[in-house]
This record gives C-alpha cells, structure tokens and sequence, in this order.
C-alpha cells in the first residue's frame, strides 16, 4: 500500500510538473505569435500594393497603396502653330483633364511619339485636374500631334 501511494504521490508530482512547464511553453509561444503578428504588421505597413487600377477617357492609370499615381496616354491633336515667338512657332491646347484628380500637381513628362513638322512639346498650367500642352515647330502651319504622356503624382 505504501507504494501505491507513493507512485500516486510521485505520478501527481510529475504531472504537476509537466502540466506548469507545458503552461509556461504556452505562454512562450504566446508571445511568440504575438511578436511575429507585430513583425508581419509592420512588413504589411511597408508593402506597396496596387489599390486600383483602371482606363478613363483614354488614360491607364494605376492608384498603390502609398498614395502614389501613375497615369499614361497618347494625346492626338491637329492645331495650327501660327503664333510666333523668336523664330518658332506654337499652340497651346484647351485644358486637357485628368481622368482622375491627383492631391497635388503631378509631374508630366510628354514625348513626340508621331508627327509632322513637330520639334517640341510642353506643358503648362498643371493643376491637380488637368493641363495645356503646348506644340514647338520652326515651321508655321498646320501640325499633327501625337504625344506620349507619363503623369506620376499623389492621389492621397
């Protein structure tokens, strides 16, 4: 009898043991979890993810997650360079719109992709809605325009 209660008093003792370092690892990994939760929330606060991304009026453009903008299009015109400025000759264009707004004025950067008689091309007045572009020849006259356009800028 003496021991069957000491291998009671013993197997009692040792789960008692085992069952507070098992609650101890528990807690361990706990905290574990809870760090990793921490670390992944802040590799996620770091990603930059595409929010939207779509086509309007001629434009592509895609919105990521950092509040950065990036917008491309072909802008095709035909307009008559007649006003003269030292030697050369331009036009500006009617306002031009974003498809959507931007917080602040983007950066434009416009290309001659196609054109006759056309040395250069720039844009003016840029708000956070819209722009002129404006059409450079050493030439008077009739011009077709087809330009390239990157717009980069912040939608939030």
């Amino acid at each position: 009898m003496f021991l069957l209660c000491a291998f009671i008093y013993v197997t009692l003792s040792t789960s008692k043991r085992r069952d507070s370092e098992l609650s101890s690892n528990l807690l361990n990994v706990k905290a574990d979890l809870t760090k990793a939760n921490d670390s992944i929330a802040t590799i996620n606060d770091k990603l930059i993810s595409i929010v939207e991304r779509g086509t309007k009026n001629n434009y592509n453009y895609t919105k990521y997650s950092n509040g950065d903008m990036v917008m491309w299009s072909k802008y095709t015109w035909n307009t008559n360079l007649a006003t003269s400025w030292y030697n050369w000759y331009f036009a500006s264009s009617a306002a031009v719109g974003f498809p959507v707004a931007f917080n602040e004025a983007p950066l434009i950067i416009v290309s001659p992709a196609k054109t006759n008689e056309l040395y250069g091309l720039g844009v003016t007045e840029v708000t956070t809605t819209g722009y002129k572009l404006t059409a450079y020849s050493p030439k008077q006259g009739m011009c077709y325009v087809q330009a390239d356009m990157l717009i980069i800028g912040k939608w939030k």
